[in-house]
């Protein structure tokens, strides 16, 4: 196979601890879940492999402090970090359920807290937003049931909230949980359909116009990521 997104992102969006920055020759505490959407990216484009894998796999590894449990990165142990672990189970799902089952476990253990630091704080409660359960079942092979009204409801509520297009965090998210969906059910066919429609709304290349605002110019991610 003959990869084209790889490639790019290795010349100069890759940082030190081998994860996808948001620019060239700079990293941030949210690529965890750069390098999730990477892998999504990579395999809506036909292009996720074994060397794919690796690299996730090898990258996951450098901020694994437990089992099922990551902080934000290899010297960053904050855990108020929601985002990254959409882009972590999203990458989970492709490149190792295990990961998922994992983060379930460890919620299920912990009442739905991931503290990396010692230190309580209600932030550390990452079950706090359910839908995030739901996207982790679907990342770990697991039938979602009744939790999938979680998926339908933050669809629903960003919409809802109408943030302005400067505010491109609940498209993403909202992107990844659409891209871990297990396709199933009419009512969340109808909310993916609902969130499309008001994505396309203010963003007429879907993703893509988002990845322009979001990203730096000459980002990979501006090339690769499908409309929706």
């Amino acid at each position: 196979m003959n990869l084209r997104l790889l490639p790019a992102l290795r010349d100069g969006f890759i940082d030190e601890f081998g994860m996808v920055g948001p620019r060239r020759n700079a990293g941030s505490t949210n690529d965890v879940m750069f390098t999730g959407e990477a892998v999504v990216i990579a395999d809506r484009i036909g292009e996720l492999n074994d060397e794919w894998k690796k690299f996730w796999n090898d990258a996951m590894e450098g901020v694994e402090i437990g089992s099922g449990l990551i902080k934000r990165t290899p010297t960053d142990p904050e855990e108020e970090a929601p985002d990254d672990y959409y882009g972590f189970l999203a990458g989970a799902k492709r490149c190792n359920p295990g990961a998922a089952r994992k983060f379930l476990l460890h919620g299920l253990l912990h009442l739905g807290f991931y503290n990396t630091d010692g230190e309580f704080a209600w932030s550390d409660c990452l079950w706090r937003q359910p839908q995030m359960i739901t996207h982790a079942l679907w990342a770990a092979g697991f039938w979602a049931g009744p939790f999938r009204i979680f998926f339908i409801g933050s669809l629903l509520y960003a919409i809802y909230q109408d943030k302005p297009a400067l505010d491109v965090d609940a498209r993403r998210i909202g992107w990844l949980l659409i891209q871990n969906w297990d396709g199933k059910g009419w009512i969340s066919k109808w909310a993916v359909n609902k969130w499309k429609t008001w994505l396309f709304k203010v963003y007429p290349d879907g993703m893509k116009g988002v990845a322009k605002r979001y990203y730096s110019g000459d980002h990979p991610f501006q090339t690769y990521i499908p409309t929706f």
